[in-house]
């Protein structure tokens, strides 16, 4: 096809006058332009008149055919000053273009023409060529004429050459295939064919044009034999050389034409001479078809052998079965070509006679056998249980009645396919009984075939995707009588009768998919060029090869052939004998209902949030959903046990076992609780099986396991089933463990050997150890279960003397009954479910202050001005560490009227605290957690918070006893485990932080009457309505000094329960509108247990640079009088030092005295001094270790 022209021609109208920018002339245009058929071309004209640009102005273009064109094309538009015309002329030739301006209420003005030279599309397969034919019937080598016209899709004339076309021919009888060695005699626009066949026959024809059929292709030829030369004839029959009295024998005389075909001609003058006759009427056996009419010639000859013609005589026949019950059949009398023929039509197959009553009262007869019919499928049956009930990967055995259309059984080997959902089976029945299993449960529709020879079946569907199914499971040749536009699917199979390589085709005239073998081949459906796959293929004559064909029938001329060549020959039809097709058994389909095995632990599958990290105290859930051997879910409970354990790898602790419930379908819900220990966890999933336990044997000579089943816990090493060669041995033994009766129970070990090594745990405990040492051949121990359920039992044995063993017995510890032996109705195997063992981890849970500790000690005593440190050991509520310092704590030192602006505190990553006081005392010490966004919450089953029923430290996120606005006395606070329907009190406190230094107005708000409440805030009470209320809401202003700082908060409240109740506290700030106070401005606190305690502070060592002296005398004194003054003895942070080993010096003018060393009370007396009178200079100066600074300076008046 040519590619669209976007411009072809560029005109201008300029002052009534068209302009061609290509052209020098203005009317007519000498040279042709050149376009191509079907090809749009856009006339683009630009306009500067302005006659034209008045309102209704148009433009036209007639385009007018020469010579080969047919209707004139006209084309019109508004004009303005840019106009396209797009024109798509589609006859070839030469062609005139004639533009046109109007405007209304005048006459259109011509204003000028063109001519172009319009060339054809090419050539086009389906509309393009018409093939046809001088006559339909010729005689073996006559000429044949074939004319093929040439033309493209727009029936425009155009040129071919021969080459390019494939002409074949299908005999209809032997469905050879010729390639046409054709003439040519070629005109402009067609192509005249000649060729020559001597084969007589039907021939379909097919004509294609680079693989495509021509327009009129396939059609039919048919060629006589040449009667009128006839050159040779053969004789065939059994009747050129016996013949047999009574009975008539016949022969067949073949004639042909010079061409080898065969002729039929009258041979009514040709004559038979018999110059013997033997026998007598019958007396032979012979076999005739069930169902068919079996005629047979009778020759009956007088006691004189002079034949007798039997329209002269009183004549019956009737063939006598010798199956009792079963009807005679009686034959009829008929000429055929002037003979008398004798026919009659059993059903029933079997042994019969034939009895020939002719001239009463002669009798003559003969033995016949009646044999079946063909195979007839829907009269076969099926029988067996599997055809309704099967369980999955169950082998269950059908038989199969193979029968005709009659009922007669048919014997033989038959082929039956199987299907369901998307698979299928075949089966040889050699012995009419086969056994067929699905391994997927659920209901089935499953189909059965027998598969018969003699072509492919056929389903038609009313589209073409195949959904709708109007016309299924016929065996046909030829085109139902159906409408167009419909779907066809033939399927079966390919069963060559000789082995080697084969290419298989398929010749449809209408759009095909051929599948083989589940490949596929060919697809014409594609909307782009057909997928044709030429792919050779050994075929053995011993397999069936699946063939699939659909195809899209629309109308017209139908043809569908399946084609396939191979060594020796060339492409042929395939013979429909080398065909299988499906013909449905009986009442085929069956609802087939298949149920699940038997339990498989391997397959069944764990899943839930229990196998993922967990935390230590929760509740989670595992599902165990039970399958049998090939994934199926089961369909009811099982009679095994599942177990489900969570045993702590450390195996410091006993397992805890789930309980568990049945749901449906087999899926098991393990309700897992009471994991209260961190760490890490192997998860047992095990399905049970009494009889015994399993032991995993290994060798240190053998790098092979060995797994063998034991039915007791005592057993001898040279009873295992082990190789000779092994000269130790190592046992893993697992399983599990029950008890019927008597809960605690004394076992009793014995041991063979001093080589024996051997450890036991019981449900995860170790139980007996004397794997490092050997402690003793026997020992006894107890054991109590807690409860008769099933344990799980695990041992470890090791030996090096082959001729040892281990016993374990036990018996009832409370009396004094004998041991006995653990047998195999207290073992049970386990089986681990899928890929048990399961790893998890198990997290401590939140941090409970009460078994959280706070230790060292400088947390009782410390001293003044030393960094003080204590450690914090974190532990959850089930007492497990927390290693991690990720939650807040609270340490807080108290001391009445103390300011806290001198201590300081700081935490570390290893959680330990250190502090720093200066100032010495007793005081109280708080360590707690911090638990941001809530309050701790109490709750009494009283009105005066008394008979508490529940603590929680992060008990609200705020002061919002009701999230549904208001609570109805039928409900009760989450978590408060308060008696609904009951009066009640609770107690709300922690720490308040406000967001801002500054005063904040506050609402607490109740909602009935009958409620009381009270609100401290900083240890100060804000709302006291306890005794009565007087309004449902107390409004308050609070000023809180700083900003993010801790303010202790506590809100009582009590509830009547006679109406609705609520409890909310709002705050406003600034001018914003009042708001409930959100749960990030509270903080609840959880005390350590044992807090809060007394810490002791110490002064530090006495400094000489914080004592004081004090006195009269140390301004004046009185020569040779007794003078005194104190001196008080501090630590570095003036806190009054208990040390009194400190000596005091005076200095006089450099003269150094002691003044005294009697020191009491924090005071010194000094000595008398006798200078002379007047000012002095005295120094005092501490002398112990603590300072060499001067203590005091005073300068004072000696007297």
């Amino acid at each position: 096809m040519s590619l669209p022209r976007r411009i072809a021609l560029v005109l201008f109208i300029l002052s009534w006058q068209w302009k061609v920018l290509a052209s020098s002339t203005e009317n007519n245009i000498s040279e042709r332009i050149l376009m191509t058929a079907g090809s749009p071309f856009t006339l683009i004209i630009s306009s500067q008149d302005e006659f034209l640009m008045r309102e209704g102005a148009v433009v036209s273009a007639i385009l007018k055919g020469g010579s080969s064109t047919g209707e004139d094309l006209y084309y019109a538009m508004e004009a303005n000053s840019n106009m396209e015309l797009s024109i798509t002329p589609q006859k070839a030739g030469a062609m005139d273009l004639e533009i046109r301006k109007a405007v209304p209420g005048m006459k259109p003005i011509v204003s000028g023409y063109y001519r172009f030279q319009i060339k054809t599309d090419g050539l086009d397969m389906t509309s393009g060529y018409a093939m046809t034919i001088n006559k339909d019937l010729y005689k073996a080598g006559d000429q044949i004429q074939m004319t093929i016209k040439v033309r493209d899709k727009y029936q425009n004339p155009t040129q071919a050459s021969l080459d390019s076309f494939e002409i074949t021919a299908r005999h209809s009888v032997s469905n050879r295939i010729y390639n046409i060695l054709a003439s040519e005699s070629q005109a402009w626009d067609h192509l005249d064919v000649a060729t020559i066949s001597t084969i007589a026959g039907t021939f379909t024809v097919f004509c294609r044009y680079e693989g495509f059929h021509v327009h009129g292709s396939p059609f039919q030829i048919n060629i006589s034999p040449n009667v009128a030369s006839v050159s040779s004839f053969r004789t065939v029959g059994d009747g050129l050389s016996i013949a047999t009295a009574g009975i008539s024998s016949q022969f067949t005389v073949f004639s042909f034409d010079e061409h080898g075909n065969e002729v039929s001609i009258s041979y009514s003058n040709m004559q038979l001479n018999a110059s013997k006759m033997f026998g007598s009427s019958f007396g032979s056996q012979f076999k005739v078809l069930t169902g068919q009419s079996s005629p047979f010639t009778i020759a009956a000859y007088d006691s004189y052998m002079n034949p007798i013609n039997l329209n002269d005589v009183i004549f019956d026949m009737i063939l006598v079965y010798s199956v009792a019950g079963v009807k005679d059949v009686r034959g009829t009398l008929i000429q055929v070509n002037g003979s008398s023929v004798i026919v009659y039509n059993a059903t029933k197959a079997g042994y019969g006679r034939v009895v020939n009553c002719i001239l009463t009262p002669g009798i003559s007869e003969t033995s016949v056998e009646i044999v079946p019919a063909p195979v007839c499928a829907s009269k076969s049956q099926l029988l067996g249980s599997g055809l309704t009930l099967m369980t999955a990967g169950t082998p269950s055995k059908l038989s199969i009645v193979v029968q005709d259309s009659f009922q007669n059984d048919v014997p033989g080997e038959t082929i039956v396919l199987r299907e369901y959902d998307t698979s299928s089976m075949l089966y040889n029945t050699s012995l009419q009984s086969f056994s067929v299993s699905i391994n997927q449960k659920g209901s089935f529709l499953v189909s059965y075939y027998l598969l018969l020879s003699g072509g492919l079946s056929s389903t038609y569907y009313s589209d073409r995707f195949f959904t709708t199914p109007i016309l299924a499971s016929t065996q046909d040749s030829q085109l139902p009588a159906l409408s167009g536009y419909y779907g066809g699917r033939k399927r079966g199979f390919l069963k060559p009768k000789v082995s080697g390589m084969y290419t298989i085709y398929v010749n449809s005239s209408s759009p095909t998919r051929l599948y083989f073998n589940g490949m596929t081949l060919f697809d014409s459906f594609l909307p782009t060029s057909p997928l044709v796959i030429n792919q050779q293929f050994y075929l053995a004559t011993s397999n069936l090869y699946e063939v699939v064909i659909e195809y899209f029938y629309v109308t017209g001329v139908f043809y569908l052939e399946l084609d396939w060549s191979g060594s020796g020959f060339d492409r042929q039809v395939v013979d429909p004998e080398q065909l299988v097709f499906l013909a449905s058994i009986g009442d085929s389909p069956f609802s087939v209902q298949v149920l699940p095995s038997s339990v498989c632990a391997s397959m069944s599958t764990v899943s839930g949030q229990a196998l993922g990290v967990q935390t230590a105290g929760l509740i989670s859930i595992l599902y165990v959903q039970t399958k049998d051997s090939y994934g199926n879910d089961l369909n009811s409970a099982i009679t095994n046990q599942i177990i489900v354990e969570f045993a702590i790898e450390t195996k410091s602790a006993k397992a805890v076992r789930s309980t568990a419930s049945y749901f449906s379908a087999g899926l098991w819900a393990f309700i897992i609780q009471n994991v209260n220990i961190a760490g890490s966890y192997n998860i047992f999933c095990s399905l049970t099986e009494v009889g015994g336990i399993t032991a995993a044997v290994s060798s240190a000579d053998s790098v092979a396991t060995i797994t063998q089943s034991l039915s007791s816990l005592s057993f001898n090493v040279s009873n295992l089933e082990i190789p000779s060669d092994w000269n130790s041995l190592n046992a893993h033994l697992t399983g599990f463990l029950q008890i019927s009766s008597s809960l605690s129970r004394t076992f009793e070990l014995t041991l063979l050997s001093v080589n024996d090594r051997v450890r036991i745990w019981i449900d995860n405990f170790i139980f007996v150890d004397q794997w490092d040492s050997l402690q003793s051949l026997t020992l006894q121990s107890n054991y109590t279960f807690k409860s008769t359920s099933l344990f799980y039992f695990e041992a470890d044995y090791s030996t090096s003397t082959l001729s040892s063993g281990l016993s374990l017995r036990w018996k009832n510890a409370l009396v004094t009954e004998g041991f006995v032996s653990i047998t195999s109705n207290n073992l049970f195997f386990s089986y681990p479910i899928n890929a048990s063992p399961y790893k998890t981890t198990v997290n401590p849970s939140i941090s409970s202050p009460t078994l959280s500790q706070a230790y060292g000690n400088e947390l009782s005593l410390t001293t003044a001005g030393t960094l003080s440190q204590f450690a914090v050991r974190t532990r959850d509520q089930y007492g497990n560490s927390i290693d991690t310092c990720e939650y807040s704590r609270y340490f807080q030192i108290s001391q009445a009227a103390y300011d806290y602006q001198n201590q300081s505190v700081s935490t570390s990553a290893d959680c330990s605290i250190s502090y720093l006081l200066t100032h010495a005392g007793r005081y109280d010490v708080d360590v707690s957690f911090l638990y941001p966004g809530s309050l701790s919450a109490t709750y009494y089953q009283s009105l005066n918070l008394t008979s508490p029923k529940a603590s929680l430290v992060e008990g609200v996120p705020n002061v919002n006893l009701c999230t549904r606005s208001v609570c109805s006395c039928n409900g009760v606070p989450t978590g408060s485990n308060l008696l609904r329907g009951q009066s009640f009190s609770f107690r709300y406190q922690g720490s308040i932080v406000p967001v801002l230094g500054q005063t904040y107005n506050f609402s607490l708000k109740a909602n009935s009457i009958e409620e009381r409440m009270r609100l401290w805030i900083d240890d100060q009470l804000l709302v006291d309505s306890w005794s009565s209320l007087a309004s449902l809401e107390v409004r308050f202003p609070y000023t809180f000094p700083t900003t993010s700082s801790f303010y202790p908060i506590r809100v009582e409240a009590n509830v009547r329960c006679a109406a609705n109740y609520d409890l909310e506290l709002q705050w406003q700030v600034g001018g914003a509108a009042f708001s409930l106070v959100p749960s990030s401005a509270f903080i609840a606190q959880g005390l350590f247990q044992g807090f809060p305690q007394n810490l002791t502070v110490n002064p530090s060592a006495a400094c000489t640079g914080a004592c004081l002296a004090q006195g009269m005398y140390l301004t004046l004194a009185t020569a040779g009088a007794q003078s005194t003054f104190s001196i008080f003895i501090n630590d570095a942070y003036g806190n009054p030092s208990p040390d009194r080993n400190l000596t005091i010096m005076s200095k006089f003018f450099g003269d150094t005295r002691v003044l005294s060393s009697d020191i009491h009370d924090g005071e010194i007396y000094g000595a008398a001094l006798t200078e002379k009178s007047g000012l002095r200079v005295l120094n005092l100066e501490g002398l112990a270790n603590y300072s060499e600074s001067t203590t005091g300076v005073s300068i004072f008046r000696l007297l």
